[in-house]
This record gives C-alpha cells, structure tokens and sequence, in this order.
C-alpha cells in the first residue's frame, strides 16, 4: 500500500503507465487536460480501480489522477500482473472481472452522456446548426463503434 497527501498526483496524463490502482481509503479526482483548461472526469472514493487501462493497452495515461484528501492505494504493476497470470494465481479471475466491470461501466456512463448529448443538439433552434452537429456526431459515433473487432 501505498500513503499519498492531498493534492499528490497519483498519475500524470501522457506518461506510459505500468500499472493500475485500487483506492482503499480517501478520495481522488481524475482530469483531463484540454486546450482550454483542465476538466475534472470524475471523483472516486474507497474501493475504486483506476488506471487499469495500462494492463489492457500499453498506450500513454489518457487522465491525471490527483488525491483530493490524504489516500492509501494499492498498485499492480504489469510485471506483478504477468507474474500472477503465469503461476495461474487465484486471484487473477476475480481482477480480470474487475476490469472488465470497470469499462463495461464507464462505457455505459458514456453511453447515456453520448445520448443526452443527442437528444440536446435535436432541441437546437437553429436547423443549419443542427444539421452540421447532428452530421457530427454521427461521424464521432460510426468512428466509435467501427473498430469493435471481437
């Protein structure tokens, strides 16, 4: 385990992340840095994983995650992960899963922003406007979903 004070940056957006986190006790924020400021993505408390997409894809970090209080987390690194994976530990399932839940939910929490977000450029006054965002966002989407190869 490891003990980090407030305001302690956790992961840095942009570095080459090794592994993923499990928060046991305090609060975290995660950022995304735009060209206009910095967004706060979400807050997470106790019993939260973050930063698992560096086990699922060796991509740079895509969000900071800074402590808002003073936080104890727990750290898998790849290497402990493959090392777990290969003696065929009983734990690995269980983290596996973990994961899993973890996107699977964040993809749903995606989803229902993404339809939010359509259903307001539909209320849109202006229908030039609504037009070229409505034409948009159909293009994000099938870039989206065209890639889902299982």
């Amino acid at each position: 385990m490891k003990s980090l004070s407030m305001d302690e940056i956790i992961i840095n957006e942009g570095e080459m992340g090794h592994s993923f986190f499990i928060l046991d006790s305090g609060e975290i924020k995660v950022c995304k840095n735009t060209p206009q400021d910095v967004q706060l993505i979400s807050t997470l408390n106790a019993h939260a994983a973050f930063g698992e997409m560096a086990l699922v894809c060796k991509n740079p970090r895509v969000a900071s995650v800074i402590a808002q209080s003073d936080v104890l987390v727990g750290e898998i690194t790849w290497k402990n992960f493959e090392n777990l994976m290969q003696c065929g530990h009983q734990c690995i399932p269980r983290i596996i899963l973990n994961i899993a839940q973890v996107l699977s939910q964040r993809l749903l929490n995606f989803n229902q922003q993404f339809c939010l977000l359509d259903k307001k450029v539909s209320e849109i006054p202006d229908n030039s406007t609504q037009q070229t965002v409505t034409s948009e966002l159909d293009s994000f989407k099938n870039k989206l979903f065209s890639d889902w190869s299982f």
